[in-house]
């Protein structure tokens, strides 16, 4: 299947709480993912294994990240039960 990634850039260390995320058609489609983090943009390591929204439409998924700290967050994208796609609609990533 496809896979897709985007990595987000704190600039600096941060110390992450809990990330939330929206997808396109939450209702009818299931998503599957993962977060991977790291503090120098090059050893990752998995912060939310990877797992499946079950929500619906206009909710988010929320894991919590327990303060671990990191400077990228990688998403990783395995597609969603219609498509080869990865629509996020909406990322929020919180700091503690």
């Amino acid at each position: 299947g496809n896979k897709g990634y985007g990595i987000l850039d704190f600039g600096e260390l941060k110390t992450l709480d809990k990330v939330y995320i929206a997808f396109q058609k939450h209702a009818s489609r299931v998503y599957t993912y993962e977060i991977m983090v790291s503090e120098d943009g090059e050893n990752y390591k998995t912060a939310v294994s990877k797992t499946s929204s079950n929500n619906f439409d206009g909710q988010f998924m929320i894991h919590e990240l327990n303060g671990i700290k990191a400077r990228y967050v990688k998403y990783v994208g395995y597609g969603n039960t219609e498509n080869g796609w990865n629509n996020i609609s909406e990322l929020v990533i919180t700091g503690k």
